[in-house]
């Protein structure tokens, strides 16, 4: 019983601690969520080429209103199309993967810091009430060499 309220007490602190990084740690959390959607558009550009381009099924209709009027039927175009998209979808996974790098870095160097800095200031608080409550020591030592 006593772990658990120990456990429970250090998860708050810890809570507490992090209070500064909590807009950090929200939009790490919102690029998590948006590596999903487009994680599952990576496939998509594939699936166009076999369907629409190897295959003879029409394009679908999200698709087909994107595309000009004269290229709908066309392998070459659907080829570009697929292309650019695929293009497109890994540039967005690299860029959303990179941000969220950089932003969980910056926010756990930050907490690091904030931590050490407290453990500093509490260290250096400590040090000077030593000091005014001890007698001053002999600067020379006892030992002799």
């Amino acid at each position: 019983m006593g772990d658990r309220s120990s456990d429970l007490h250090l998860f708050r602190r810890l809570i507490l601690e992090a209070r500064p990084v909590w807009p950090h740690l929200a939009l790490i959390f919102v690029l998590s969520l948006m590596s999903v959607p487009i994680a599952l558009l990576l496939p998509l550009p594939v699936k166009l080429v076999v369907d629409h381009v190897l295959g003879s099924q029409p394009l679908p209709p999200l698709l087909a209103a994107w595309m000009p009027q004269g290229l709908e039927g066309s392998p070459q175009a659907m080829l570009i199309v697929a292309a650019g998209l695929l293009v497109t979808v890994s540039v967005l996974q690299h860029l959303e993967g990179f941000a969220s790098w950089i932003l969980q870095s910056y926010t756990g160097e930050l907490l690091v810091l904030r931590s050490r800095a407290r453990l500093f200031r509490s260290g250096h608080r400590i040090r000077s009430t030593e000091s005014t409550r001890t007698p001053s020591r002999p600067t020379t030592s006892p030992y002799r060499g």
